[in-house]
């Protein structure tokens, strides 16, 4: 399975707006938030990385001092990118591909712009920062 931690500045986890409107969702404070993407596989063509069977959640979660999780749609997550003081737009976040190639895991980090969500799919225009992205991999 790929997994896909993104590595974010801070961020608001869900609108009051949106807490408001469902009773089993909690607004959650500003923090440096990490987030967590998991999908079947991915291919690349070292200008972008598609996803593919992406989760249907993006999971979150901080460190100290003050220790939290939660969740998001993907589909929220993408429509976010652009929102608040310290969006992803303004300040792209770094994610860490791993994958294993020939029995051996192998991590890149990339930098992710432009998020495009497209049914199981979800795309990010990248820079590779670290390492050597694969032109795919699967679980």
């Amino acid at each position: 399975m790929l997994l896909l931690p993104l590595c974010a500045a801070t961020a608001q986890a869900a609108p009051k707006a949106e807490a408001a409107a469902a009773p089993n969702v909690e607004p959650m404070p500003a923090a440096n938030w990490l987030f967590v993407q998991t999908g079947s596989g991915f291919i690349s063509d070292g200008k972008t990385l598609t996803i593919q069977g992406v989760g249907g959640q993006t999971l979150m979660f901080t460190d100290r001092p003050e220790r939290m999780t939660g969740d998001v749609s993907t589909a929220k997550f993408v429509s976010y990118w652009g929102s608040g003081k310290d969006d992803f737009e303004k300040d792209p976040p770094n994610a860490t591909v791993s994958t294993v190639v020939n029995g051996k895991t192998d991590l890149t980090v990339v930098e992710l712009r432009n998020p495009r969500l497209n049914g199981g799919n979800l795309t990010y225009d990248i820079r590779v920062l670290g390492g050597t992205l694969p032109d795919m991999g699967s679980r």
